[in-house]
């Protein structure tokens, strides 16, 4: 019954009638969403989001599987069931996020957040880049049931840490 409400009352209610007018192809009526500079923007950085959420931790999960001398250097007979549990972590982890800079949001501005997210992003990725694979760091991932703690490369550590961090602060703020 809770389903057929909105369509009961969108049948019910009056609405205006509106004369079509035919545009020509890539013209805007002011009443456009396409005429909003902040429309079109928020919807190219959805865009840009949404791949880059979507992309690094499949990257990531296919780089930490990889037992390769391309990839991360795990143990190949666990590679590819931590390169699952650091990928799901890195999504919980972008929740976690989310929620610390609605937050935060109320209490700093906006440029500020962004100056602190970059500059840390900058920080996370030098060290990423000279560290490399090599140098290695415990990480506590979620397994289905409980918190273990797996070894993983510092590179890919700092370099996903930073695209959560700073993704979930722009697209806060947009």
């Amino acid at each position: 019954m809770y389903l057929l409400q909105p369509s009961l009352h969108c049948s019910l209610s009056p609405l205006p009638t509106h004369k079509w007018v035919r545009l020509q192809p890539k013209q805007f009526t002011k009443r456009s969403p396409w005429a909003f500079r902040h429309f079109v923007l928020g919807a190219i950085a959805i865009f840009i989001y949404v791949g880059v959420e979507v992309g690094i931790p499949g990257t990531l999960n296919f780089y930490l599987s990889d037992t390769g001398a391309n990839g991360g250097g795990l143990d190949p007979a666990t590679a590819v069931k931590i390169g699952g549990f650091v990928a799901g972590t890195y999504w919980f982890l972008m929740l976690v996020g989310r929620f610390s800079a609605g937050f935060i949001a109320d209490k700093v501005s906006s440029k500020t957040m962004m100056i602190a997210t970059s500059s840390l992003g900058i920080v996370l990725i030098l060290l990423a880049m000279v560290l490399g694979k090599s140098t290695t760091m415990a990480m506590p991932v979620f397994t289905g049931s409980s918190f273990q703690f797996v070894t993983v490369p510092v590179a890919a550590l700092f370099a996903s840490a930073l695209r959560s961090l700073h993704l979930s602060n722009v697209v806060k703020h947009l």
